[in-house]
Parts: structure tokens; sequence; C-alpha cells
């Protein structure tokens, strides 16, 4: 083999080379994909439950209509499990409630402290 047609052999295979490194080290050098940032209206996200809500409230006065159509107003101090328990019940002085979750038919919460004008 001659000069020439030994430096053209030498040339692909460190073309090959430097492809093959690039194809290697460029994806890990990328900054990884963000995440999708949800949809969220009026403290609601996609995909939300009613745990999630409760969890958000957490502190904070909030009223719960039962499937069975009875509402509990009170303040969200512990969600765990599949529980909630709801302290300073409106018009039930020195009773608290424990509310599973499968019988919460609604959330009702404050949003907002003015009226839109």
């Amino acid at each position: 083999m001659n000069h020439y047609k030994r430096s053209k052999v030498a040339r692909r295979h460190l073309l090959v080379l430097a492809l093959l490194l690039a194809a290697f080290v460029i994806p890990h050098t990328l900054p990884a994909e963000t995440p999708k940032a949800e949809l969220c209206v009026s403290d609601l996200c996609d995909g939300d439950s009613i745990r999630d809500v409760l969890n958000r409230n957490l502190h904070k006065q909030v009223q719960v209509v039962l499937r069975s159509g009875v509402e509990l107003t009170g303040t969200v101090n512990k969600v765990s499990g599949s529980l909630v328990q709801l302290t300073n019940l409106t018009h039930r002085n020195f009773f608290d409630a424990v509310v599973d979750f499968k019988e919460i038919g609604a959330v009702v919460m404050r949003v907002r402290t003015t009226r839109p004008k």
C-alpha cells in the first residue's frame, strides 16, 4: 500500500471513531427531558384525586359533600391512607369527623379572596 492509500484509510478510521465517540458522548451531555407542565385550573390539575385536593388544602377550611348528601364543613387536619380528618366542624362544637375518600362526592373550598371585576 502506498502512502496515499494508507492516509485515506487512516482518515476513514478516524472519522468512524469520531462518529462513534460523538454518538456516545453527546446524548449524555444534553439536558434531561423536562417534564410536561400539568394543566392546572383553579387549584385543580389533570389527574388529581380527592386526596390530592385535600392535601393541597391541609389546615384550611373546606366543605366535604358526601355521596349521601350530608355536608361537613371543617378544617382539613390530616390526610392519610383512605381517610381525611376534619376538625372544628361548623355547627358541631367539640366534634371532629373522619371520612373515607370513597364516601366523598365533592370538596368545596375557597380559591379566591376577591370577586373578579
